[in-house]
């Protein structure tokens, strides 16, 4: 899917912020995210983590360290070339 592809042109993990739209998290499920952010319900996000968990993914509640945020016109590859 889309976000593994993501992923090996980054030669990283990428984590999708999905906030607490479960739909959100879903979809980005479907179209290859292993690694998903999400605040949501607990309940919600042990749900969703069984789903990720079932592909090799997971839910993150929290993440430690430096976050990189980046908008839909920006190149990934390109903004993380620049912080280096």
């Amino acid at each position: 899917g889309f976000w593994h592809a993501v992923e090996l042109a980054l030669g990283q993990p990428v984590v999708v912020d999905c906030g607490d739209d479960a739909g959100l998290a879903m979809a980005a499920l479907r179209q290859g995210s292993r690694e998903l952010l999400f605040s949501g319900p607990e309940n919600v996000a042990a749900k969703l983590d069984s789903m990720a968990g079932q592909l090799g993914g997971r839910v993150h509640r929290d993440l430690g360290g430096e976050l990189i945020a980046l908008l839909p016109e920006d190149d990934p590859a390109g903004v993380l070339a620049a912080r280096e």
